[in-house]
């Protein structure tokens, strides 16, 4: 019975591994995502207010 428990333990803490890796990529994902966005208002606020540029 020691054996099975320890097995269960073992499978315990990887299964909480994986979860842990998982949400840390969908994490830096979402990150990404937001800083990307970002960009891209960035930019189109720079090209409807011309920023520097010829009038």
């Amino acid at each position: 019975m020691d054996e099975l428990s320890k097995m269960l333990d073992d499978f315990k803490e990887h299964s909480l591994k994986l979860v842990d890796i998982r949400e840390k990529e969908i994490a830096r994902r979402e990150y990404q995502r937001g800083w990307n966005d970002g960009i891209k208002q960035a930019i189109e606020i720079a090209e409807k207010h011309s920023i520097g540029g010829k009038k």
